[in-house]
């Protein structure tokens, strides 16, 4: 399992770093739409959208991407992704402590976390393709590192009613990652000191509140009864298994890059 995971993550690397990047908008916004949508469509099978309801589920998927698309084109994203942001911050924690039942909250959970992550992206990479590129690799690594320290250290379980497999001392270990990771992009771009402290405060708290995301959909697996998303990517499970965490940490990062003029 964990050469598959290394031989699907590298080839995932190969397909992201091209399109990043890519000078123009098109290729980024169609892959990444391309992502989204089959986030959705995995989204749509935990929460039990079937039949003719999955296909209308789709489509209202795809027009509020064309409206995410509109407002990017308009700079008016910050409408967009501002209260997503605070919705991450304040609401995914009581939705975990609540966790609402039915089809029709979950489904509509998906649209509002999976197309404003795509957004963000797309933001990032008009702005700052560094800033994307940073985002991305912060996410991965605070992944990776959670994953083989979980592996190697972990006997306390973060979250046992929600997942099974992160640990405390995962999490632990990938916080500490950041700052390097911080640092380094910090003095690529060139940042004052005031900047430096923002950018490394907004990727520990976007990195951690990724935790979030991951829960959440962790809490979608286990009432589902499924331990993965999808089997597209082999080793990793589905696209939302890969993009659990940036849809929290990518609304709260662009939020934070917009606050702090980065």
């Amino acid at each position: 399992m964990t050469g598959q995971r290394v031989v699907t993550a590298l080839v995932l690397i190969g397909l992201v770093v091209p399109v990043v990047a890519w000078p123009n908008g098109w290729l980024p916004a169609i892959f990444l739409g391309a992502c989204a949508v089959a986030a959705i469509v995995e989204w749509a099978a935990l929460c039990g959208v079937r039949g003719y309801w999955r296909y209308g589920y789709v489509l209202g998927a795809l027009l509020l991407l064309g409206l995410s698309a509109w407002l990017l084109a308009a700079e008016r994203v910050a409408w967009l992704l501002l209260p997503v942001a605070g919705w991450w911050l304040v609401g995914a924690p009581l939705w975990l402590y609540l966790r609402p039942g039915g089809r029709l909250p979950g489904a509509l959970l998906g649209w509002l976390v999976v197309l404003p992550c795509w957004a963000s992206l797309m933001f990032l990479h008009s702005r700052n393709v560094v800033l994307l590129a940073y985002l991305l690799v912060l996410i991965a690594t605070m992944d990776s590192v959670a994953y083989f320290a979980g592996r190697r250290w972990g006997h306390r379980l973060l979250a046992p009613t929600l997942s099974p497999g992160k640990t405390r001392a995962g999490v632990y270990a990938a916080l500490l990652a950041v700052p390097g990771l911080g640092l380094a992009t910090g003095w690529w771009l060139e940042l004052g000191g005031q900047q430096w402290v923002c950018l490394l405060l907004l990727s520990l708290l976007s990195g951690g509140w990724g935790i979030v995301g991951d829960l959440l959909e962790s809490a979608l697996k286990r009432a589902a009864g499924v331990k993965n998303s999808g089997r597209l990517l082999a080793g990793h499970g589905g696209v939302l298994d890969r993009l659990d965490s940036l849809l929290a940490a990518a609304p709260i990062f662009v939020s934070g890059v917009l606050l702090c003029g980065l």
